[in-house]
């Protein structure tokens, strides 16, 4: 999306078209505000949305910029130095490079967008996991003892992060491929208001007009001649008698199945809460969108042979036209977005998993990765750069990151890179490459799969970005930190990772990211 016309000389509405003819027209003009004083006032949303990829293995060669770029030395612990430096940025033709996979055309990944991106090296999870799906958001004991919700999930239950739900559809957006449960990014708890009961894969998006009617309203059903009564209130008359001992059942539940039946309603509650906000959001002229992921199967298959970019890049493209809509017009503010179908143009196989990720095809996985970079996250990253209220950006008030499944070794969660874009309100620095790892260590742990060998030098948590995330986004410690360890999530050392993270390492977790957060 971008401005229209020169500052002063505003048409009153500024418009977002999406591939498949979707319009948004925002009702004002930033830029008509009085004075930056006047600006300050308004109240903004922050904004988290988290893309992530299946498996790895992409060279790290390739995924990071050099080792030269990141000269300068910052002490973290003892001995143990990070290195850090500007991003760096070429052109060549219209190709804008900041490494190897991530590139983009220079029409979209301009000098001033690649201010506001980050790239950082060095953070890993302490135990193997090997497909770990939530992993990627902070769910790193794979749903196992210890497990808590990914970072979307608290976020969405937070009242710090919504302090105030008029106008919020739906706390969080999830978009993927595969509705298979189990298998997907986002992890709640059974009850997300008191965070606790078993976690839960949250269910996914599969077209993107179905997500756009969710939000904002599809076309109007036939009123029935008796309007019917919430279904909710009749479940309530039910939850109460059970609970006020009025039937004569109630006496024989147990403390289990009260469990249950509160983590039922409190569902019941929220589903309630989303029909009564579905349709009431106003955001100056918004068009229903003429083109659907997942409706026109036919022209937007996203498992044809060879695989077609272009088809696949149209279907997330058309969710990021929503995406961003929900967050112009505060009906959600958190979404994921899992980029698990293969996005190499003319691939031809029949088996990703073990003729590509498993065989160790570093360069077919780059190709893969840089995909996912040039048509969703700077797709998003462009459609969200748009000045808001107070001055910044939809983007700048935003956290956007792209996480991978793995390291550059497949199955190895070590050295996952992070590549983010916004300063979620001005909490990060941005514009940086950082380098986690103690370069001058002795200690390299082998890994070793298939053959394939690496080294993995010491670095720093995934535990500790989210913790991170979590206070970029105004959390306080009690909605975030794991009550057995420092950090963001379970923090469990396998025996064979117990070379790579050192105690104080584990014990800063919790701690701001040096070179990263704003001082």
């Amino acid at each position: 999306m971008r401005k229209i016309g020169k500052r002063g000389s505003h048409s009153r509405r500024m418009f977002l078209r999406g591939a498949g003819g979707f319009t948004l027209a925002l009702p004002f003009l930033p830029s008509l505000l009085s004075s930056t004083e006047t600006r300050a006032q308004v109240p903004v949303q922050k904004r988290f949305i988290g893309i992530g990829t299946g498996h790895g293995g992409v060279p790290a060669a390739d995924m990071f910029p050099a080792d030269g770029v990141a000269e300068a030395r910052h002490e973290l612990i003892g001995e143990h130095h990070a290195h850090h430096g500007a991003l760096p940025y070429s052109v060549d033709g219209d190709t804008a490079t900041i490494s190897p996979v991530l590139s983009g055309p220079s029409a979209v990944l301009t000098p001033e967008l690649a201010a506001k991106i980050n790239v950082v090296r060095g953070l890993g999870v302490t135990r193997y996991m090997g497909h770990h799906y939530g992993g990627q958001l902070g769910n790193f004991a794979y749903n196992g003892s210890g497990a808590g919700a990914t970072i979307d999930q608290t976020l969405a239950w937070s009242d710090s992060f919504y302090p105030d739900l008029a106008g919020v559809v739906q706390r969080s957006i999830h978009v993927d491929t595969d509705t298979r449960l189990g298998r997907g990014l986002p992890w709640g708890f059974a009850d997300p208001i008191a965070r606790t009961g078993d976690l839960a894969n949250i269910p996914v998006e599969r077209s993107s007009i179905a997500l756009f009617d969710a939000l904002f309203g599809g076309p109007e059903p036939a009123e029935p001649e008796t309007p019917r009564r919430p279904v909710v209130d009749r479940v309530l008359d039910h939850y109460r008698g059970m609970t006020s001992g009025r039937f004569a059942d109630a006496a024989r539940m147990s403390a289990d199945d009260r469990r249950r039946l509160d983590e039922h309603m409190n569902r019941m509650f929220e589903l309630q809460r989303r029909l009564e906000t579905r349709g009431s959001v106003s955001c100056g002229a918004l068009e229903r969108p003429t083109g659907s992921a997942g409706h026109t199967r036919d022209d937007l298959r996203l498992r044809k042979s060879p695989i077609d970019e272009v088809n696949n890049a149209t279907w997330y493209q058309l969710f990021n036209d929503v995406i961003v809509a929900a967050f112009m017009c505060n009906a959600s503010s958190i979404a994921t977005v899992y980029a698990r179908t293969p996005f190499v143009d003319g691939w031809n196989g029949n088996d990703w998993h073990e003729q590509v990720a498993h065989a160790g095809d570093g360069e077919t996985l780059g190709r893969h990765v840089n995909a996912i970079f040039r048509n969703i996250f700077l797709d998003l990253a462009q459609k969200l750069d748009v000045e808001e209220a107070d001055g910044r950006t939809f983007l700048d008030n935003s956290l956007l990151q792209m996480t991978q499944e793995h390291g550059f070794l497949t199955h190895f969660a070590l050295e996952m890179p992070l590549v983010t874009a916004g300063s979620a309100g001005g909490h990060f620095e941005t514009g940086r490459f950082v380098d986690y790892r103690f370069r001058e260590s002795t200690l390299l742990p082998k890994r070793h799969w298939s053959g394939a060998k690496a080294e993995f030098r010491e670095g720093l948590t995934w535990n500790q970005w989210f913790a991170n995330v979590a206070m970029a986004m105004d959390l306080r410690p009690d909605e975030w930190r794991h009550p057995d360890n420092a950090g963001y999530g379970s923090l469990i050392v396998g025996a064979d990772h117990a070379a790579a993270f050192h105690d104080g390492i584990l014990n800063a977790a919790s701690d701001p990211l040096p070179l990263l957060v704003r001082a």
